[in-house]
């Protein structure tokens, strides 16, 4: 014979409700989860440098840079490095005009004079959106290389 205590049957019902109130927060949770609205994302841009060119000392290294966001764009900058330590171009560029989503930058650098072969010249591109989301791209590349 098992022996019950007088509470023994208001803790049963309070075991129900609890795992009934779970079940239910459950429910709600999963249904939030599954809302088809569109998450932020950062911007995406691309660094395309000219094919078939010879980076060369003196010389022009040209391409273009793709950016777009979905939630607007608030700057692009693009630095210009070379491998030893020198900067050859560092600009920042706000969107303006009739589509402040999308951009593309021609790029047109110049290459100084006494650059030794093999030395790296690295491109970075840095966007930041209207939601404070930046995103980045490097191009890497050397003197006497071709594209």
């Amino acid at each position: 014979m098992t022996r019950r205590s007088p509470g023994a049957r208001a803790g049963g019902s309070a075991n129900l409700l609890g795992v009934a109130g779970c079940a239910a927060f459950l429910a709600v949770a999963a249904v939030a989860c599954t809302d088809p609205r569109a998450r932020p994302v950062g911007p995406s841009l691309q660094i395309t440098l000219t094919p078939r060119t010879v980076v060369a000392s003196p010389g022009t290294l040209t391409g273009s840079l793709d950016v777009y966001d979905a939630n607007g764009l608030d700057s692009v900058g693009v630095r210009v490095e070379l491998g030893n330590g020198s900067t050859v171009s560092d600009s920042t560029f706000f969107p303006t005009g009739s589509d402040p989503f999308s951009l593309t930058l021609p790029l047109l650098f110049q290459v100084p004079d006494g650059i030794p072969q093999r030395t790296a010249v690295r491109i970075v591109a840095r966007a930041r959106s209207y939601l404070g989301f930046v995103a980045a791209d490097t191009a890497l590349t050397a003197v006497g290389d071709t594209i």
